[in-house]
């Protein structure tokens, strides 16, 4: 159903301006954060704040 992504982007749109995982994977390599090319988005996001 082509409108399913559409009505989950509506469902939550708390995460309209989360940054996306290319947004993090790149702040992660500026801050060079090991172990970025191995890690989920959700990982990216706790190795970033707690640095």
């Amino acid at each position: 159903d082509r409108a399913a992504p559409r009505a989950r982007a509506r469902a939550r749109p708390d995460r309209a301006d989360a940054p996306t995982y290319e947004q993090l994977y790149a702040e992660a390599r500026r801050r060079n954060i090991h172990g970025r090319s191995e890690m989920t988005k959700s990982e990216l996001k706790r190795a970033l704040a707690s640095d």
